[in-house]
């Protein structure tokens, strides 16, 4: 949670296309942490 906090901190300060690109960076990071955990 801290990282995603921090994130959202620094997507804050970006132009539109590099927060676009961080959000799908971050949720393939997510999806990625979700896929291990499950297995």
């Amino acid at each position: 949670m801290c990282t995603i906090r921090t994130f959202f901190h620094l997507k804050a300060g970006k132009p539109v296309i590099l927060s676009s690109y961080f959000t799908s960076l971050a949720f393939f990071f997510f999806l990625a942490n979700y896929l291990t955990i499950i297995k």
